[in-house]
């Protein structure tokens, strides 16, 4: 049902933005590494094919034109373009920005050991590309600078060398060259998580009043078109399900001493069509006996529980039926129909844990993944454990692995 709505909606958007006398936008860039890259002024990369398919899919034609950062936000102010892209979040602080088209994973490369409340000492070496994002990062944050390179390999040519210590780099990165490669496997070489840096597309006023809904129509695509620095990595999977199996333990002990009851009959009275349209109107008023019987449930006290002590580590814990509906939440979803999400659409078998690639939360800008966890048919009918968990907490802590 949900897939078929997003599916009319997506038609209706290709049409508004379609049927609209703008039918070319004009959107400023710049070289930004591993995603996006400029040369013979021309603009490349896989950040460049994410928005060429979001673009695409709204029916509207797009061309890049080549600035630099401070000239293509002033030309954006001026609206003499459509957008520029990437901005960061502290780039531009309006409200004109999309969801992150690309996700940069930062960490410190070093020739020494980093560990997470050491600060970098003063006789050691940082270097940084001049005027990239990790450049204005490193101001922000206090760190002196002592080498200032033009180019990703030259920061890699100086650490070799031994002029630069430690630097930030985007770990993906490390897959568009067997030079980077190769100059990790040559030299000693330690690996901190920093964070997770999202770039964004932002809009220009007056495309935006022509279009006023179309930062909510792009964002539709996003996922749609599969940016590469969303997926997760194989290690950083298994990292989120080794810590979230304690959880999922404790919940299916839980299960087992007190098992999960179904929506009661008179709650539902065979109107699954307007469920979630009930539930979201009773979640807006905080009461309703549908609300009442989820909410209130001791199952669900218990997953707020777990939530609450797990340090800001757990962002959400849902038990969901075999016919995919919510049974108990740690606290109030959007949805309570989960049947068709990839958690429940299970596409390695009903028996196998599935892990999504990373959601951002725009409210809380938090990376998120979620951890789905199959029951036994013994714990009918709850049939699924579903664990929200931040990303950045669990890397801050966890051992690097080389690609």
């Amino acid at each position: 049902m949900k897939n078929l709505i997003l599916l009319a909606l997506a038609l209706i958007i290709t049409t508004n933005v379609s049927a609209n006398e703008h039918s070319k936008f004009f959107i400023g860039t710049y070289s930004s590494p591993p995603y996006l890259q400029v040369k013979d002024n021309t603009v490349k990369g896989l950040s460049i094919n994410t928005m060429e398919c979001i673009f695409n899919k709204l029916n509207v034609d797009v061309s890049f034109a080549i600035y630099p950062l401070e000239r293509a936000l002033v030309e954006l102010q001026k609206n003499t373009i459509d957008g520029v892209f990437p901005v960061n979040d502290s780039d531009n602080e309006n409200d004109n920005k999309t969801l992150p088209v690309s996700i940069r994973k930062w960490y410190w490369l070093s020739n020494f050991k980093i560990n997470n409340a050491q600060l970098i000492s003063n006789e050691k070496l940082i270097g940084t590309v001049r005027g990239s994002p990790e450049h204005f990062w490193l101001i922000e944050n206090n760190y002196e600078i002592n080498v200032l390179v033009s180019t990703q390999k030259q920061l890699f040519d100086m650490f070799k060398m031994g002029r630069v210590d430690a630097f930030i780099f985007d770990k993906n990165l490390i897959n568009t060259s067997k030079y980077f490669q190769n100059t990790l496997a040559s030299v000693e070489s330690h690996w901190l998580f920093i964070r997770y840096e999202s770039e964004h597309l932002v809009f220009s006023n007056k495309i935006l009043a022509n279009h006023p809904n179309l930062i909510d129509q792009f964002n539709q695509f996003i996922f749609v078109c599969a940016p590469i620095s969303h997926r997760l990595t194989n290690n950083e999977k298994q990292l989120l399900k080794t810590y979230s199996e304690d959880y999922f333990t404790k919940v299916a002990n839980y299960l087992h001493l007190h098992p999960a009851t179904l929506l009661k009959d008179e709650l539902i009275k065979n109107a699954y069509e307007t469920l979630d349209h009930r539930w979201n109107t009773e979640v807006n008023g905080e009461q309703g006996g549908l609300y009442d019987f989820i909410i209130n449930s001791k199952l669900s006290k218990f997953l707020a529980d777990l939530q609450n002590n797990s340090n800001n580590t757990i962002t959400e814990i849902l038990v969901i039926d075999s016919d995919g509906y919510t049974l108990a939440v740690s606290q109030a979803t959007t949805d309570l129909y989960q049947g068709d999400e990839p958690k429940f659409i299970n596409p390695h078998g009903a028996n196998e844990i599935h892990i999504s690639d990373i959601l951002y939360d725009q409210s809380t800008q938090t990376y998120q993944s979620q951890i789905s966890f199959p029951l036994p048919k013994s714990m009918l009918p709850a049939r699924i454990v579903t664990l929200g968990v931040n990303i950045k907490r669990v890397l801050h802590n966890a051992p690097v692995t080389l690609p």
